[in-house]
This record gives C-alpha cells, structure tokens and sequence, in this order.
C-alpha cells in the first residue's frame, strides 16, 4: 500500500498493491481496512510482484536488448 506520490503508485500498479491519494489518511484507512477483510490480497499481491521481479531481472533483460541489437545490426 503506498501513496499516489512520485513513481510509488506506478510500481504497484501492475496488480501488486493499492495506492491512495497523498496525505488522505482516510483513504489509507480504507485500503488497510480493505486489506484486513480480505487478507488474501497481500498474497495476491506477493504473487504478482514475485512475476515482476522475474520479469525484471537483468539476465533476460539483457539477452532481450542482445536480440534487439544484433537483428538492428543484421547480425543473427
């Protein structure tokens, strides 16, 4: 749970979180309040950034610009 503030919303816009909007302490009330009746969220949640972090990671990432470079240059 993190507020609409800089790029902290975007991160957790991938369904692996909720925002509220910045200083609204009764819109972070009501996503805590959501998330204790349905605590099933934050594995939800935990699963879906674990799927993000494996995106992420540099291995693939940058076998992915490899390809990009090598089939822009011609090079198979």
């Amino acid at each position: 749970i993190t507020s609409n503030a800089r790029a902290f919303a975007e991160e957790v816009s991938s369904g692996n979180g909720a925002t509220y909007a910045q200083g609204d302490i009764d819109a972070l009330a009501d996503c805590l309040t959501t998330l204790v009746n349905q605590p099933e969220l934050a594995q939800q949640w935990a699963i879906r950034a674990y799927e993000l972090g494996q995106a992420r990671r540099w291995t693939p990432t940058a076998a992915l610009f490899h390809q990009v470079f090598a089939s822009a240059c011609g090079i198979s």
